[in-house]
């Protein structure tokens, strides 16, 4: 069994794709990650987080259908990139990341934890919320994905 079968958490599973690899119809090369089969195929794979999505629109709007989160590092400040993706995933989907050191929200500092906030401010605005709703909502998906 797995760990996730086993103990009925949710796991973190980081993956790297170059940029060309990704496109409109990615191919599966781990079946027991397909998250497009039916639930009964997939019983390991409980909760999914897209950290650092840098694919097509395609790709984010499959995840969002798939029910996956998706990651909002503080570099929102500056790149376009991940403006659209908070524009195209529902809060519901939404999580901050952290342990980005490269991607803070001006160029040229070092990005630390405490820049989450840049993310949260970043993601109200374009939701149309307070800090304070958006990063209660953050935290119950925070919280839904480890149940």
């Amino acid at each position: 069994a797995s760990f996730i079968q086993t103990t009925g958490k949710a796991a973190m599973v980081w993956f790297y794709f170059q940029y060309d690899e990704w496109t409109d119809h990615p191919a599966v090369k781990n079946h027991a990650l397909n998250l497009a089969a039916p639930a009964t195929n997939r019983h390991s794979v409980t909760a999914v987080d897209f950290a650092l999505v840098g694919g097509k629109k395609s790709i984010i709007k499959k995840g969002v259908e798939l029910g996956c989160s998706f990651s909002v590092p503080p570099v929102i400040a500056r790149l376009q990139h991940f403006q659209t993706l908070v524009a195209l995933v529902p809060l519901s989907q939404l999580l901050t990341e952290t342990d980005s050191p490269w991607l803070g929200p001006r160029s040229g500092e070092w990005n630390e934890p405490a820049n989450v906030v840049e993310s949260v401010k970043w993601i109200a605005k374009m939701k149309g919320l307070t800090p304070e709703e958006t990063a209660n909502q953050v935290f119950l998906n925070y919280q839904r994905m480890f149940e």
